[in-house]
């Protein structure tokens, strides 16, 4: 498993002359995970070229040596059709070649994973399909200790008032330096109108807020009732473990329970990491309000689109989580202990720690299930096996692999592993089905085993990946989507 650091990663593990880096401890901790996962950090050669254009000759030369102890990737030439699919503009700048080289590497299997802090890299990621191999230093520290089995300390999403946050917090700091009037927004705004706020964390340690309130209807760009999200935030100190997506989720959640139609945020075009979190989400852009300042919305009552979408994978992803649109639906049986892991929120004892995305959308699950018909877009109904059997979690499939390979795995698993590296390596005894899919939900009322085989969706506990084939199968399970 060979693991590319960039040179700002490498410059963080390696320090800096006269002071400490920002990021020294978490780039310390990465590179003890990588090395106890049995990994390897990894520069490209393309890296000395950031170093060799330093004009002080001790800098320099300190950094060519630094280079000397990490595994050297060769050099690579940029085509031009790889420099247009991931969107950089011709003639590449000097920090454009390096930045490419390091996504090529990713790209052709060179190397595992990209850690990175450059979110206009990360940005390039999601047009070339590595948005998941292309991490920041905390979701690479996350996913590494998932490999090994340790534990990422969980936190819930709360509903709470406004007045019950203190300013003093180191969540508003970043937040009052994009907006110098937002101590007198607070108080005269989200306060005096009690909005509804929605932290990560806890009132005393806010990782993550979200601010929402309903807003008049629009010129057009979205339907019916609509929520605006008037600020959504993840603390810089715990960038990571898809909190972002857990926060996300849970806004969408809201907005549901509470009937909104659709809902849409405003957002400086320099957070690119946001903005692809919510273009991910089914986002789209609707405009600018003013000079970089996007407008992003979604709609989530899909009867109300005036471009309806009826792919099943496309449709989850634009209206979604929460919607679905079931063609080919499949009973996916998962034993207690991996359920607890993937569905945290189902656990029957729930665990004051988590893996990397127990409560993040988008999700893998691995299993020896020799089915060949599973397609993106199919629905996925997991059934929590063995004690309390029961239908608790709802997915939509986006991609499979079938391999022995664990490095493939791991690949093709990226920040959404919840299995650690030695039950992967286990595993591989034999092929491995590896379902990456997204969170439709979790069941207010799961269905017991007892209740489906009494309704005839199913003869008997299923021992592997079964088809709904029934019409009543597909009926029932079109009915528990849209619950």
């Amino acid at each position: 498993m060979k693991v590319l650091l960039d040179a700002n990663i490498l410059i963080a593990i390696e320090g800096d002359s006269n002071r400490e880096h920002v990021n020294s401890d978490i780039a310390a901790e990465l590179h003890r995970l990588i090395l106890a996962v049995g990994g390897t950090p990894c520069i490209i050669d393309n890296v000395r070229d950031d170093f060799v254009r330093s004009t002080e000759k001790s800098l320099r030369e300190r950094r060519l040596r630094e280079i000397s102890k990490y595994l050297p990737l060769a050099r690579v030439t940029i085509p031009h059709d790889f420099a247009k699919l991931a969107g950089y503009k011709e003639p590449l700048s000097d920090n454009d070649k390096v930045d490419a080289a390091h996504l090529l590497a990713v790209y052709r299997n060179a190397a595992s994973w990209l850690v990175t802090e450059d979110r206009g890299v990360h940005r390039k990621a999601q047009a070339l399909g590595l948005a998941d191999r292309v991490m920041l230093l905390g979701d690479a520290v996350a996913s590494l200790k998932a490999l090994l089995f340790e534990p990422i300390e969980h936190y819930a999403v709360e509903s709470v008032s406004p007045h019950q946050l203190d300013l003093s917090d180191g969540i508003f700091d970043s937040l009052r330096e994009g907006y110098p009037g937002f101590n007198r927004w607070w108080q005269t705004k989200v306060v005096a109108e009690n909005r509804h706020c929605l932290i990560l964390g806890s009132v005393e340690n806010i990782l993550g807020l979200a601010v929402l309130k309903q807003d008049l209807p629009d010129s057009g760009s979205l339907p019916g009732k609509i929520l605006k999200i008037c600020t959504f935030k993840i603390s810089d100190n715990a960038i990571g473990a898809k909190r972002g997506e857990l926060l996300l989720g849970t806004v969408i959640d809201h907005a549901r329970d509470n009937t909104y139609d659709s809902c849409f945020v405003e957002v400086h075009s320099r957070h690119d990491s946001l903005v692809a979190l919510l273009l991910e989400f089914g986002f789209f852009r609707i405009g600018e309000k003013r000079p970089g300042e996007q407008i992003l919305g979604k709609i989530l009552t899909p009867q109300l689109d005036p471009d309806p979408c009826d792919d099943p994978l496309a449709y989850n992803r634009k209206y979604g989580p929460g919607a679905m649109l079931v063609r080919r639906a499949y009973m996916i049986p998962v034993i207690p202990a991996w359920h607890d892991m993937l569905f945290p929120a189902t656990s029957l004892q729930p665990s004051l720690f988590d893996q990397t995305y127990g409560n993040a959308v988008r999700k893998v699950y691995l299993c020896h299930s020799r089915i060949e018909k599973l397609r993106p877009g199919d629905s996925l109904f997991f059934l929590r096996t063995h004690y309390s059997q029961a239908v608790h979690a709802v997915g939509v499939l986006e991609e499979t692999l079938r391999t022995t390979e664990a490095e493939q795995i791991i690949e093709f698993s990226g920040s959404r592993t919840v299995f650690s590296r030695a039950e992967i390596e286990h595993m591989c005894d034999r092929p491995v089905l590896a379902i990456r899919f997204r969170l439709n939900g979790i069941l207010d009322r799961p269905r017991s085993i007892g209740e489906l085989k009494e309704q005839g969706i199913i003869a008997r506990s299923p021992q592997s990946i079964a088809e709904l084939t029934s019409q009543r199968g597909k009926s029932w399970a079109q009915t528990v989507a849209d619950e």
